[in-house]
């Protein structure tokens, strides 16, 4: 799962993960933009209920990582941290099988974009587990990921598209509504899909049946997404109710 907080104040954090915590139980939880300094972070993070956790601080008062696992269903550590990534290796304990998570948050800034999409893709050549990345990429990959505001060219749509190339990768489907991001510019709503998961060809051969939600927009402007990496068990349909008089 990942959730970018920007916005969020530090107890409304707290309240939300406690939520996500009591309906999810997510082994792994990315937090993205956190904005918070390391002796606050280690404070927050003592209170939410996780065995283990690691972070990435802010820099100059913005970004910030943190990344909270618990090892009931996974055996986790952390493999290279980065200012826009932290990179996890995980052991999946039902399956015996090893795979690198990354959570990602992406630079909004022009001038960042290129060289973050080319480190990303040269990361690629290194990473020998299959490889599933989640987070805010601040990217679209076609039109259809935008409602509302001004018309896109796909101009705008070429980073994401060409990293998944260059990786074999593919987005991970979405259950639901897809549009992770929103706010109100001249009156009108505007919705993207920024949040995702991404699986490089062979993770999603590892989990053929993942699949990500997205939560309700609460404190932030952005609804955390919360992957999956089996199908949910069919619903059981209860035995119709008959009352036989006397």
């Amino acid at each position: 799962m990942a959730w970018n907080v920007q916005g969020a104040k530090k107890h409304q954090i707290s309240d939300e993960i406690r939520v996500i915590n009591q309906t999810h139980r997510p082994d792994i939880l990315f937090l993205l933009e956190t904005m918070v300094s390391e002796q606050t972070t280690m404070k927050l993070i003592a209170k939410l209920g996780f065995e283990h956790y690691d972070f990435v601080s802010p820099q100059n008062h913005s970004g910030g990582i943190w990344v909270l696992w618990n090892n009931a269903n996974i055996h986790a550590n952390v493999l290279l941290k980065e200012n826009r990534a932290i990179h996890m290796l995980v052991m999946d304990l039902a399956i015996q099988k090893l795979s690198v998570i990354s959570g990602i948050y992406a630079p909004a800034q022009i001038g960042q974009k290129d060289p973050f999409w080319q480190h990303l893709a040269e990361l690629n050549a290194v990473i020998d587990s299959p490889w599933c990345l989640i987070g805010d990429f601040n990217e679209l990959e076609d039109l259809s990921e935008k409602r509302g505001g001004s018309s896109l060219s796909l101009h705008h749509c070429r980073r994401l598209p060409q990293f998944l190339r260059a990786i074999h990768g593919s987005s991970i489907l979405v259950q639901g509504r897809s549009f992770t991001w929103k706010k109100r510019s001249h009156g009108h709503l505007i919705y993207e899909r920024l949040d995702r998961a991404i699986g490089r060809h062979d993770w999603l051969r590892m989990y053929p049946d993942a699949f990500v939600t997205s939560g309700p927009f609460t404190c932030s402007d952005h609804s955390y997404v919360y992957l999956q990496t089996f199908a949910p068990p069919p619903a059981t349909k209860r035995p119709p109710f008959r009352f036989q008089p006397n």
